[in-house]
């Protein structure tokens, strides 16, 4: 049975920044390179204090996107619960 990973993207998915449209990319390169399934999921960071904290928990890992954020607040927040779940993390 193949790995499954569950990824959660911090950040407000615009089609039209090249560097979030490059984030998805590299996960789907890094799970044909590792023979891997990743579920992705981009975390608005507008939702994070509404709905998606208490989410966090379901992720294997969570990745801060690159760009401009509508909530920073709600950025670092999901990146405080990362670190207080012992959650993966990774900023870009």
């Amino acid at each position: 049975m193949k790995i499954q990973l569950k990824i959660g993207i911090i950040g407000d998915f615009d089609e039209k920044k090249i560097s979030q449209v490059k984030t998805n990319q590299c996960l789907e390169d890094i799970a044909v390179k590792l023979d891997i399934g990743i579920d992705k999921q981009w975390i608005s960071t507008d939702t994070i204090y509404k709905e998606s904290i208490h989410k966090i928990g379901i992720y294997d890992g969570l990745w801060a996107a690159p760009g401009d954020y509508s909530n920073p607040s709600g950025a670092i927040l999901a990146i405080q619960k990362a670190r207080e779940n012992n959650i993966p993390f990774i900023g870009t």
